[in-house]
Formats: structure tokens, C-alpha cells, sequence
């Protein structure tokens, strides 16, 4: 599967790059035969910029291929030679870019790593560090050079930018035989600080940074060396040693090293290829850990972030996901428009808005609002427009009819008629009285806005009120003190009596039971009517529900009164439910804590 330039620039991406470059340098180390690194070589970057073909070219000769070189790669493999720098070229008919990189130690071309594709993928400093590792293996493969094995296990470990610099410096010094030495990396703000330093006094190095000298070997564009006798060596030597400054990868950095004698030419141009293999190193662990503190901030920003937010590769992988967006990331995936709707694990359905953005091709970001009270509001609208269309429309009908009977009859209507006619209106007008103290109750409820004003109350007072010729209390005696809201609480009582009522016998008695329990009060309402079907039983307690039957219809009603009931017990920190047996009674039952 081909990579692209996007993929690493991703903590994932650059691990890939990361194994196919200490593979390369194992190789390396291990002695293996030159073509065979170069094709392994060319197959790592021809991935990881998703080419669509690829030549290494040493001295005219092929070393190694993916396919027959073209005419315009084999062009810009010429051209990258003659200057020692990377050249461009369009590919022939169209159909892309081709990018030729010289492989260089010190001064000398060694050969060129030619890549074609797309334009935006052929990433520079990808190649640079695959073209840095074929450079290792042209200087190993030197029939006087020594093996790099120490430096290119330590190249290769790649884990924290810090431990890669002092491993390398330690590896450096062993491998070339070095006195002491130092290496130093470029910062932010483009001055060079120093990373790692073995056999070299600090205060010694602070002073020599100051000189004009030490600066020209620090600056040197190639690997540099200052004679024992030189103002540099002496500042850092006392003069008896060689002062080699050595350019280090892409970033700027350099090596600055103490040697017994001059370096020989093989010297020289293995260890400015261990300094440009090195610096790919330190720029690759330096990246890693940049990518891991920008991903720590990404992760920080995401869990600061109550909705969720999900981010994922343009292939689909999950790169991140706060830990809300964690548990939906799956149905996400299969989410299509604008709404996402997910059922939680107590069997409760959420709705989300997804918000989607990101780089195309590269990583999509979704973050996802919750919109389910949104949702329940606009739900809530529609089921109060149809109630008050509803519920509104008989006690209207009642007054405006009694209206019309009084205008109309005027002094002539009977005592008996008026009083029939006031007494209907009468009882409409409590109709909508409570039909709107309910409406606003909900509305209340809805928005947020409802508060309970608590106080010691005797409850065994409050249920005393209830009591008449079909009421019958059964208390214990005595008060009975808790802390409620007592007109919401009586509210409640009434409601649970005045539906025992209507859906009882006129014969039949309605019983309000009471009973103290250590930590809570339980009231109970017990009717002997006709009973509830068990399936209409956890409706009961919902919004805008009526049992189907007469004895409700003629009763009429918003189907709000048990909703309420619950709503005013849960606010109180209690519990409501219902008990029933066709044809034998219902039992209405709350608690309040104590």
C-alpha cells in the first residue's frame, strides 16, 4: 500500500519512515551488498511519497529500479549531478513530476535518487532522508572504509530526541576515534544551543563560541577541519588536537569534534555521511516529538471540549477522540447527512448535529452538539399546540354557549336554567385555569426555569386536608415533619385523589395511606376501580398520555397531571409508581425523603 506525504507528517506516517530507515541502516551495518540496500532504499521512498516509480544511478550505472527509468527522469538525473543540487522536472506527457536528489558526501556526488508522481507528494526532506542513508552505504561500501555500525545502531534506535544526539555523539566519537566533542542543534529562534558534549568543558566551549574562528568551522557549509595550530584548536585544545567541524542533516545542527591527527580522505567522507545520517535522526526523533507535544495539545483541546469530537485519517483510521467522542466514533461511521441519532445503553436515544470540516484527503474532523433537548423542546411544542387545540376547544365551546343563553334570554331565563348555565361555566373556567397552570408548569419544567421553595412542612396536616365523605386518611398520629415544597406537594395528593375519584365508584371509598419509614415517607392513593392493563403502566407517568376509555374522555383532561406529579416527586428526590389488578383497584404510591 502506497503512503503518502500526508500520512507522515502524522505520528503514524513517521514511524513508517522511522522502520524503513533503521531497516536501511541495519543493513548497512551488517555489511549488506550495496544493490541490495539501494532497491530497498528506493522501494522506502518510492512509498512514502506514493511515486509512481523510482531509479537509483550511480556513476550512468542503474543500481536500482521499480521500473524502466523514462527519458525525463533519466534528464533530471543528469542535471541534479552536474549542479549538486535537487532539480524538478515535468514528466513526459503530463503525467507528473519528477524529482532527482543528489547523493552527496562532502563536496562529492556519489550518486542521485530519482522519484516521478504527483507534484504535492514528492516531499523534499523525505527524500533528503532516504538519499542521506544511501549515502551511508556508497561511503561503507569504500574498500578502505570501516563499518558504521555503532553509529547506525544508534541512528536507528530513533525513540527521544535527546537520547538519539548523546547515543550518536558517544557512537561518532568511538567510530572515528575522537579526543572529545560536542553536537549542536538549531532552535526555534535559528541559534545553535548545545544538545549533547563528552570531554569538553562547558565554560571552555561558552568561551570559544564567542570567537570569529570557532564560528567559521560552526558555519561551514561542509565538513571542516582546523589544524592543531589553528586559533580555534587552541581555544578548545591548547593545541594539540584537530578541530573538525561537520554539518549535521537538514536542520542546521553541527558536530564539532576533537581528533588526534588530520582525517584521511576515507575518514572524511564516512564521517560526513554519519553526519548527514545522524542529523536525519535527530530531525526525525525532534519531529516525533513535536508531533506527540502537538498531538498532547490536540488531546488537551479535544477532553476541554463537552460535545464530542472525532478525528480520523482520510482512510478512516481514528487518529483522536475525546472520550465522548470515543463511545460514538462507531456509529459515526456509518452516519450520513447532518443528524446522528444513538441509543445509550440505558436504552435513552440522543440525538447529535455533526458538524464535519478538515484537509481533504488527509483528515476529517467531526464534532457533534447534542440536540436532543433541542429535539424534546421542539417535540414538546408540537404535542402542547395539539393539546391546547384539543383540550381548549369543549370548555370555549361551554362558555361561549352559556354566553349567548344569558345574552339572548336575558331577564327571562329561570333561576333554575341560570344556575345550570354558571355552574357549567363555572366549572370550565376552573378547566382552563388548570389546563394552563399546567401548560406553564411544563414550559417551566422544560426550560430549566422551575424552582422549589423548601420547607419543614407536616405532611400528616397536609394529607388531613384530603379527607372527606369518600377520602379516608390512614396516618400514624402525630405530625409528620420533612422538608418539601408544600404547595406543589399538595398539588400531587390532590391530583392522585381526584383521579381515584373519577375513575372509582360513587360508592366506592378512596384511601390516602401514609407511612414513616427511617429514611423516607411513603404515600400511597388506593382506589377500587376497574384497574389498569399492566401494558398502559409505564406510560402512566409520561407526558401527554391518557388511558384509552370513557371514563377519561368524559373526564377530559391534558394528560399532564401524572407527568406533573412525577416531575414535582423527582424534584424533591423521591419516586412515583403505580400498582394495578383489572377489575380490582390501583394503587398510586410516592416517596419523600426525610
Amino acid at each position: 500500500m502506497s503512503r503518502t506525504v500526508g500520512d507522515v507528517a502524522t505520528g503514524s506516517g513517521l514511524s513508517v519512515v522511522t522502520a524503513d530507515l533503521q531497516q536501511i541502516l541495519r543493513l548497512i551495518a551488517a555489511g549488506a551488498e550495496t544493490r541490495r540496500i539501494a532497491l530497498r532504499v528506493l522501494q522506502a521512498a518510492v512509498g512514502a511519497c506514493a511515486a509512481r516509480d523510482g531509479v537509483v544511478i550511480r556513476s550512468d550505472e542503474v543500481v536500482a529500479s521499480t521500473g524502466t527509468p523514462s527519458p525525463a527522469m533519466r534528464l533530471a538525473a543528469r542535471r541534479a549531478v552536474a549542479s549538486g543540487r535537487l532539480v524538478r522536472e515535468l514528466d513526459e506527457a503530463g503525467r507528473g513530476t519528477v524529482v532527482a536528489l543528489p547523493v552527496r558526501s562532502g563536496d562529492a556526488t556519489l550518486g542521485v535518487l530519482v522519484v516521478a508522481g504527483n507534484a504535492s507528494r514528492l516531499d523534499a526532506v523525505v527524500l533528503g532522508l532516504f538519499g542521506d542513508a544511501l549515502a551511508v552505504a556508497f561511503a561503507a561500501a569504500a574498500p578502505t572504509a570501516r563499518r558504521p555500525g555503532a553509529v547506525l545502531d544508534a541512528v536507528g534506535e530513533l525513540a527521544h530526541a535527546d537520547d538519539v544526539v548523546a547515543a550518536s555523539l558517544a557512537a561518532l566519537i568511538e567510530q572515528l576515534d575522537a579526543v572529545a566533542g560536542c553536537i549542536l542543534v538549531r532552535g526555534a529562534d535559528d541559534r545553535l544551543r548545545l544538545a549533547a558534549s563528552r570531554e569538553l568543558e562547558v565554560s571552555r566551549l561558552q568561551t570559544a563560541f564567542a570567537s570569529p574562528a570557532l564560528r567559521d568551522v560552526l558555519s561551514a557549509p561542509v565538513m571542516h577541519v582546523e589544524p592543531p595550530h589553528g586559533e580555534a584548536a587552541r581555544l578548545l585544545t591548547d593545541g594539540r588536537e584537530c578541530v573538525v567541524g561537520l554539518p549535521l542533516g537538514h536542520g542546521g545542527g553541527r558536530v564539532l569534534l576533537l581528533l588526534r591527527a588530520a582525517p584521511d580522505a576515507t575518514t572524511v567522507e564516512l564521517a560526513a555521511a554519519l553526519g548527514r545520517a545522524t542529523g536525519a535522526a535527530v530531525d526525525a526523533a525532534e519531529m516525533r516529538n513535536r508531533l506527540r507535544k502537538a498531538d498532547e495539545v490536540l488531546g488537551a483541546l479535544a477532553a476541554a471540549v463537552p460535545n464530542p469530537v472525532v478525528i480520523t485519517s482520510s482512510d478512516g483510521r481514528l487518529l483522536h477522540a475525546n472520550a465522548a467522542g470515543a463511545r460514538l466514533r462507531d456509529a459515526l461511521r456509518d452516519a450520513h447527512g447532518t443528524e446522528l441519532a444513538v441509543v445509550d445503553g440505558a436504552g435513552v436515544e440522543h440525538v447529535y448535529r455533526v458538524a464535519r470540516s478538515g484537509v481533504p484527503g488527509h483528515a476529517d474532523v467531526a464534532v457533534l452538539e447534542d440536540v436532543t433537548a433541542a429535539r424534546e423542546v421542539e417535540r414538546i411544542k408540537a404535542d402542547l399546540i395539539a393539546v391546547i387545540g384539543h383540550e381548549l376547544r369543549t370548555p370555549i365551546t361551554i362558555l361561549r354557549g352559556g354566553i349567548r343563553t344569558i345574552a339572548k334570554r336575558g331577564t327571562m331565563i329561570t333561576e333554575d336554567a341560570l344556575a345550570t348555565t354558571v355552574d357549567a361555566m363555572t366549572r370550565n373556567v376552573t378547566r382552563l385555569e388548570r389546563l394552563i397552570e399546567d401548560l406553564l408548569f411544563v414550559s417551566a419544567v422544560s426550560d430549566g426555569q422551575h424552582a422549589m421553595d423548601v420547607q419543614e412542612t407536616d405532611l400528616g396536616a397536609l394529607v388531613d386536608e384530603l379527607a372527606d365523605d369518600r377520602v379516608v386518611i390512614a396516618r400514624p398520629k402525630g405530625p409528620i415533619p420533612v422538608e418539601i415544597d408544600a404547595p406543589h406537594v399538595r398539588r400531587v395528593l390532590a391530583h392522585l385523589v381526584d383521579n381515584a375519584c373519577k375513575h372509582s365508584g360513587f360508592e366506592e371509598d378512596v384511601t390516602v395511606e401514609v407511612a414513616v419509614r427511617e429514611d423516607e415517607i411513603e404515600v400511597g392513593v388506593v382506589d377500587r376501580g376497574p384497574g389498569i392493563y399492566s401494558g398502559d403502566l409505564p406510560l402512566l407517568f409520561t407526558r401527554f398520555q391518557q388511558l384509552d376509555g370513557t371514563s377519561t374522555r368524559t373526564t377530559g383532561g391534558t394528560g399532564l397531571g401524572l407527568y406533573i406529579a412525577r416531575r414535582i416527586v423527582e424534584a424533591h428526590g423521591g419516586r412515583i409508581w403505580a400498582t394495578s389488578r383489572l377489575g380490582q383497584g390501583s394503587r398510586f404510591a410516592f416517596t419523600l425523603p426525610r
